[in-house]
C-alpha cells in the first residue's frame, strides 16, 4: 500500500520509522515515502538469497535510522518487487469485491494478518467491519494505520489452533 498521500507530517512519518524501528513494520508491503518502503517482495522473488537473519533486504531507508538488517542496494528494483508482492493482496481483494458486490454489509476477518494489508485494502474499499488476529502484538501498527488512513480495522492478539480451528485462550471472535 502506498502511504505517500496520507502521510501528511514528519511526526507520522517518524512513527512509521519507529514501527520499523520496533520490528513490526517490515514484512508486508508498505511504500511510507519516496526514501521509505518496506516489504517481503524482494527476498521472495530472489529466494532469501543472501539473507541471514528475518530483517534483511525487507526495509529501504537509508537516510532514517531504521535500524533493520541489510539494505536492498537498488530502490526500483526493490519497489518493483514490492509491487509484484502487493498486486497479489490488491488481487485478493478484488476477488473478494468481485464476488460481494455488497461490500458495505460485510464483515471481514483475517486470522495470520500480519500488519493487516489486506484487511485496511478491504476496509478503504468500504467493508463494514473488518477484524484481524494475530500471534505477535500487531496494535502498534493498526492504531497507526487507523489514524493515516481514516478507517476503524481491530486488531486481537491471538493465537489459532489449526488442528482444531479455534482461537487458544477463549478469544471471542467477532
Amino acid at each position: 500500500m502506498d502511504l505517500r498521500p496520507y502521510i501528511q507530517t514528519p511526526k507520522q512519518l517518524a512513527q512509521g520509522i519507529a514501527l520499523i524501528r520496533s520490528k513490526h513494520l517490515f514484512y508486508q508491503p508498505f511504500i511510507l515515502a519516496d526514501d521509505v518502503e518496506v516489504g517481503e517482495g524482494q527476498n521472495l522473488h530472489d529466494e532469501y538469497q543472501g539473507v541471514t537473519q528475518i530483517w534483511d533486504y525487507n526495509v529501504y531507508a537509508p537516510h532514517h535510522d531504521a535500524d533493520q538488517g541489510k539494505q536492498p542496494e537498488d530502490l526500483a528494483v526493490f519497489r518493483q518487487r514490492n509491487q509484484e508482492y502487493r498486486s497479489i493482496y490488491t488481487y485478493i481483494s478484488d476477488q473478494i469485491c468481485n464476488r460481494n458486490p455488497d461490500i458495505a454489509n460485510l464483515t471481514v476477518g483475517e486470522i495470520g494478518c500480519n500488519t493487516g494489508l489486506n484487511l485496511f485494502n478491504m476496509a478503504l474499499r468500504g467493508a463494514k467491519r473488518c477484524y484481524g488476529y494475530d500471534w505477535n502484538d500487531m496494535q502498534p501498527v493498526f492504531s497507526w494505520l487507523n489514524r493515516l488512513l481514516g478507517t476503524r480495522v481491530e486488531f486481537t492478539q491471538a493465537t489459532y489452533d489449526n488442528l482444531y480451528h479455534r482461537f487458544k485462550h477463549g478469544v471471542d471472535a467477532q
